[in-house]
């Protein structure tokens, strides 16, 4: 005859509810838990750009993930997850002539060109 485990509920729903905040935290909706380093760097890729927007190399960020994780190359990051530091351009004004097309003064009034 087999015998249902008894389990203390209140520490086993703690245990569950560490789990679920760690899950939380180290992955996102969807993700495989196992990849290659190009799924890692895809993985990381925000703190990766917050890195670079603090004015940290490409350089500096492969010799921070080889030490801790494992070797990368500096163009790998760049070509995964771009620059993320450029900002786009506004557009320069446009200048309009002020010239007007029929040869006359601009603000000058003539009255022989006033219709009647």
């Amino acid at each position: 005859m087999s015998m249902q485990r008894s389990f203390d509920i209140a520490d086993y729903v703690t245990r569950v509810k560490a789990g679920l905040e760690e899950m939380r935290r180290s992955q996102q909706p969807g993700q495989a838990a196992r990849g290659g380093k190009t799924d890692v760097i895809h993985a990381a890729k925000a703190e990766i750009l917050e890195a670079l927007r603090e004015g940290y190399t490409a350089q500096q960020i492969a010799l921070a993930i080889r030490s801790a994780a494992f070797p990368v190359q500096p163009k790998t990051i760049t070509e995964l997850v771009g620059s993320g530091t450029k900002k786009r351009k506004p557009a320069s004004p446009r200048v309009v002539s002020s010239t007007p097309t029929t040869g006359a003064s601009p603000g000058v009034f003539d009255p022989g060109e006033a219709e009647v």
